[in-house]
């Protein structure tokens, strides 16, 4: 006869009632196949006493009984039944029950268990499989199936955990496809991006040479050439008459604006570094040529000079200038000078020329 293990000692912590009902049912389970159900009460309760351990013989020892029925095995049962599961609340039960609802990460085969388990506490008798049937459809999570289910002509207890198995595995099915679809465009990705890529590595070996003594958009020409032949060394700079670069490459085309000249007319009532541009005078420069440059490389210059090539030698004032574009006109009774602009939004004073009005608006 194969052995079989004997329950384990029951647990006092937590649920005590669901810790004895389980305990309980492997007890005679044990019983039933070690063939010892149908022993005498007083081996069937020693074999209890045994199992049950240390805490559970403590308490066993705390009971009254009537003399005669201590190894009695269904008067100690009933003695444990009583002390593990004392009188129910039904009320409360019940409010368990109604409130219960699945909780995520929940599968629908446990959330039917644990509604079984609730209902078996509340007594509801006939009416238990179908109050059973309501809450799986109040209280499941997903609400494409709870629309199905609402949908079904005379539905059971039976037929609602067929429809919940289904949508279930469907959903598991429908996942796993997805994974495979995922992770086989994901690979694809990788492979076009790889080849991508190396295509445009060997592309731009082939299109330069590879060659490393390659210079591309020289700094002091703008060329490409190889090291060492610069065509502007030796050459003189236009802008700042240093050597070894062109012009349109001198470091000092950003520091082109010479000078500020202060508007001196209105300079006792301004405030201090106070200035205002009135105009802006440019003046073109031309960049040498380099007579060993391709006629190609002379039309590139020129056309790179004729649209770049500008310094800004003077910011100086209006004041200065004779234009055709001012005109003095009578503003609350001071004669104002104006410079006319027909494409300004808005119209703008000085503020020492405001303070000269004799009629301030």
């Amino acid at each position: 006869m194969d052995k079989f293990e004997p329950p384990s000692c029951l647990g006092f912590e937590g649920n005590l009632s669901e810790n004895w009902q389980k305990w309980r049912q492997e007890l005679e389970l044990y019983l039933t196949a070690t063939e010892k159900d149908g022993k005498s009460d007083k081996i069937k309760t020693s074999i209890l006493l045994t199992c049950v351990g240390k805490q559970g013989r403590e308490i066993y020892n705390t009971f009254q009984f009537v003399e005669g029925e201590e190894m009695k095995f269904k008067v100690v049962v009933q003695m444990f039944q009583d002390y593990c599961s004392p009188r129910k609340n039904i009320t409360f039960m019940r409010h368990k029950f109604f409130t219960c609802k699945q909780r995520d990460g929940q599968s629908f085969d446990e959330f039917v268990t644990e509604l079984k388990k609730r209902s078996a506490e509340c007594e509801f008798e006939a009416l238990r499989e179908s109050l059973i049937r309501d809450i799986i459809i109040c209280g499941i999570n997903d609400n494409r199936l709870r629309e199905r289910l609402l949908r079904e002509p005379e539905l059971t207890l039976l037929k609602t955990i067929q429809i919940g198995h289904a949508a279930e595995e469907t959903k598991r099915h429908v996942k796993e496809l997805q994974k495979e679809v995922d992770g086989k465009n994901s690979v694809d990705a990788v492979r076009r991006k790889k080849l991508a890529r190396d295509e445009k590595k060997n592309s731009g070996k082939e299109s330069v040479g590879y060659d490393k003594s390659l210079i591309k958009n020289c700094k002091f020409c703008s060329y490409s050439h190889k090291r060492g032949n610069c065509i502007a060394y030796g050459k003189k700079c236009m802008k700042c008459s240093k050597f070894n670069h062109f012009a349109r490459c001198c470091p000092e085309k950003n520091k082109s604006v010479k000078n500020v000249n202060c508007d001196s007319s209105d300079s006792d009532d301004a405030p201090d570094d106070t200035f205002f541009v009135g105009s802006v005078n440019v003046d073109t420069t031309e960049t040498q040529t380099n007579p060993v440059i391709s006629a190609e490389e002379r039309n590139s210059t020129t056309k790179t000079n004729e649209s770049n090539e500008y310094t800004i030698f003077t910011v100086g004032s209006e004041s200065e200038i004779e234009s055709e574009w001012t005109v003095d006109m009578d503003t609350n009774g001071s004669n104002v000078r104006y410079k006319l602009d027909t494409g300004a939004q808005v119209n703008v004073l000085p503020k020492s020329q405001y303070n000269r009005l004799i009629r301030k608006p």
